[in-house]
């Protein structure tokens, strides 16, 4: 078996895994032309009032630290609040490029940093006193739809929130019903 598609150790979700040299040469191709649609879920710790597209080129800073370069590459990704208030948000995120830290970075540049994210500036607790603790960098690949290596069909693949995101996304009211099958 082979990786084809892989997650930041700090992400929870769908991976792309592949059984045959042939399917690894034809899915490679689907992500580098771009045809993978990839559906993200991020929990941030303040409101997020309104959709926005980000075109932002990323580059390394320093270590395994990304940010928003000029002479970086190019990066996009639009974002959707699906629950928002003022003490945080459940956002969708689309990623159109498939960057190192893509989504983590151009939330941190909207200062909208995911909750859990040490490297980016997100908030370890959350709450009205801080009191709710962040196991994790909230961050989830929920949805991945890709031709089929093998006849070309469009298959999704989707894994459900895991049970530690679920629990905190309920204690910050952000709770949302699965399947997500409209966003």
């Amino acid at each position: 078996i082979w990786l084809v598609h892989r997650l930041d150790a700090v992400t929870s979700g769908v991976v792309v895994i592949a059984r045959s040299q042939r399917a690894v040469k034809r899915l490679n191709a689907v992500f580098r032309e771009r045809e993978a649609k990839k559906t993200y879920l991020a929990v941030v710790s303040q409101g997020f009032p309104e959709p926005v597209a980000v075109d932002e080129p990323l580059g390394r800073l320093k270590g395994t630290r990304h940010g928003v370069k000029a002479d970086g590459k190019p990066a996009q990704t639009d974002f959707k609040p699906l629950i928002t208030h003022a003490e945080g948000a459940l956002v969708l995120a689309a990623p159109l490029t498939g960057r190192t830290h893509q989504i983590r970075v151009h939330l941190a540049h909207l200062n909208r940093s995911i909750v859990g994210d040490r490297l980016y500036g997100g908030s370890m607790y959350v709450g009205p006193a801080g009191e709710i603790v962040v196991p994790r960098t909230m961050l989830h690949a929920y949805r991945l739809t890709v031709p089929h290596p093998r006849g070309g069909a469009l298959t999704t693949f989707e894994a459900p929130v895991p049970d530690d995101m679920s629990k905190l996304m309920k204690d910050m009211g952000l709770a949302y019903e699965e399947p997500l099958n409209k966003v």
